[in-house]
């Protein structure tokens, strides 16, 4: 590791934390006034044929105290973006899309449930039957109706909203629209709470599909009315909270919707979301009781914030999600098998972890299951011959590079995000992958992006040598394996295209028996490190921080915000 380059990162962060200091209150203060705050306060299944699902809500609580205003500092998450589901992935919109929406499966939330624990249950489905392997039959919950707001003005959900959801976003080319397109054969209606889904060939995790953070129900008359759905006026849904306002670059505001369908939920009347995503003044706004729940302190800072405001309640956990380096398997010189594993053998996870994240973590996030799905992967020593890629060895580096005829190395541009798009960290991260490909000879050079430029190139797969930025947290192990790997997959970023490779993963996804499916999964987990596609570094811990007076509150990872808060409450 360059110790001169981590003094400099070091001696930046410093003096950027000692401004902001002082000021980072009476910045934090400046926009919580604008939200009337300020005050200072003291494992997962896979589908089988059969009844998939029972008629209790999937989000039953324990009970809580209805009213008061949550506030919220959703960094970097602000819906510069817009609101339509099928007009971008940006976790931006998606998560401010949590508050206000539904999908037909969701995940289980609360305190008793595990952040990445992505077991598909019942949302606004009351039950799942799969008579077959391709037969998905859903009957809807009675009298779930959308927001009391023109144009739907408060009408109840039928199953044709279920379809048009679904047409709408094949039809808009949604970047994940492969989650249905190609898998869903037909789509019948035959009666107002009934849809009937028939794939066009098993399909494992399909339930985890329908609770995917992308697979938000709305309702024709919104397009019919706005002819899109990127305006605040056309946020309607199902979901917990109506958005009242947004202000760009101050604040959002969601308030309770009194006809959600899970009686009693949610507590809040009211919750304000700001959005600093500089570290320092993130930090004191937490720390000074400006916000009820930051959804991130980094690892760096978190001995100091426990030990200056104890009172803090804390969430840790392992994200689905990460970042990760990639470049083209189908181009010179990263098609060679033996360039792609110098890759890997010169990535010094170690420092890595220790440098950004003071050792809190896990070392091993892939390759290619993430360190979060615990039941499904494999330690990087079970890993067969595709284990020894994963040690940091820079002579064998090298010598891997010479014998693929690069013996001086080689230049190449990696494309990658600005700070604007999520934060200085991973511009920290990106000149980091550059400084160790440097000790074995690939001299990079580092072009930088606006956020809306890299979403539509180098984080959808459009760039021509190499490229380095954080993943969607996928939420299925099919689009972690399937997604990012098969030659036809959605999320290839690596244009990888494999015979054999897509021979196993079609096998996985076709395959219903849990331990079955595991088996070949394990198989293509050997596989995938043995070729390197991808790089992975350690994914550090997140710490969520909360005031102890937050009840019922425990983070999940992706775009879950909003679901999570419809079971959290105000005790003081």
């Amino acid at each position: 590791m360059d110790v001169s380059y981590w003094n400099r990162v070091r001696a930046r962060r410093l003096s950027r934390r000692h401004a902001l200091v002082g000021a980072g209150g009476l910045g934090a203060a400046a926009f919580l006034a604008a939200c009337g705050g300020g005050k200072k306060e003291e494992a997962r299944a896979t589908t089988a044929p059969g009844t998939q699902a029972g008629a209790a809500p999937a989000a039953a609580q324990p009970q809580g105290k209805p009213g008061g205003t949550l506030r919220i500092n959703l960094k970097s998450a602000e819906p510069t973006t817009g609101f339509d589901p099928h007009a971008t992935f940006s976790f931006r919109t998606h998560i401010a899309l949590s508050f206000t929406h539904d999908r037909v499966m969701e995940f289980k939330v609360g305190p008793d449930a595990g952040e990445a624990d992505y077991t598909p249950v019942p949302g606004l489905a009351e039950k799942v039957e799969t008579p077959d392997k391709t037969t998905f039959v859903i009957t809807l919950r009675k009298g779930v109706k959308f927001h009391n707001k023109p144009p739907v003005n408060g009408r109840e959900l039928t199953s044709a909203d279920i379809k048009y959801t679904i047409e709408r976003m094949i039809a808009k080319k949604f970047t994940y629209r492969d989650l249905f397109e190609g898998l869903v054969d037909k789509i019948e209606t035959p009666d107002a709470a009934t849809v009937r889904f028939t794939l066009a060939q098993p399909h494992a995790d399909f339930l985890t599909n329908l609770a995917n953070h992308y697979s938000w129900i709305v309702a024709r008359e919104v397009d019919d009315q706005f002819g899109d759905m990127k305006k605040v006026e056309a946020v309607i849904g199902t979901g917990p909270f109506m958005l009242e306002s947004y202000q760009p670059s101050v604040r959002a505001v969601w308030v309770k919707n009194p006809n959600f369908w899970i009686k009693g939920l949610p507590y809040l009347d009211r919750v304000e979301a700001v959005f600093v995503a500089d570290e320092a003044s993130n930090e004191a706004m937490v720390r000074q009781g400006q916000v009820e729940i930051s959804t991130a302190i980094l690892n760096p800072a978190l001995d100091a914030m426990k030990a200056s405001a104890p009172n803090l309640k804390w969430w840790h956990y392992i994200s689905a999600g990460g970042p990760v380096f990639y470049y083209r398997n189908d181009k010179r010189p990263t098609d060679d098998v033996r360039v792609r594993r110098a890759i890997a053998l010169g990535f010094d996870r170690q420092s890595w972890l220790k440098s950004f994240e003071l050792g809190r973590g896990a070392i091993d996030n892939g390759p290619p299951i993430l360190a979060a799905f615990k039941e499904w992967k494999l330690p990087t020593e079970q890993l067969g011959e595709g284990a020894q890629w994963y040690k940091y060895d820079v002579a064998a580096a090298k010598r891997l590079l010479a014998e693929a005829g690069y013996p001086n190395g080689f230049k190449a541009v990696m494309d990658a995000p600005n700070a604007a798009s999520y934060g200085q960290r991973t511009v920290d991260e990106e000149e980091l992958t550059k400084d160790f490909m440097s000790k074995i000879g690939i001299d990079l050079t580092i072009n930088q992006k606006e956020y809306g430029n890299w979403l539509a190139t180098g984080h959808a797969g459009i760039y021509d040598e190499f490229a380095y930025g954080p993943m969607t947290p996928y939420v299925s192990i099919d689009e972690w394996v399937y997604g990012m790997h098969h030659s036809k997959g959605g999320a290839n970023k690596a244009h990888l295209k494999d015979p054999k490779l897509d021979e196993l993963l079609e096998k996985q996804r076709a395959e219903y028996d849990l331990n079955a499916r595991k088996q070949i999964v394990n198989e293509i987990q050997k596989y995938v490190a043995n070729i390197v596609p991808y790089v992975w570094p350690p994914v550090g811990q997140t710490n969520v921080p909360y005031q102890p007076y937050v009840k019922g509150f425990r983070p999940k990872a992706g775009y879950n915000i909003g679901l999570v808060l419809r079971g959290t409450w105000i005790e003081k």
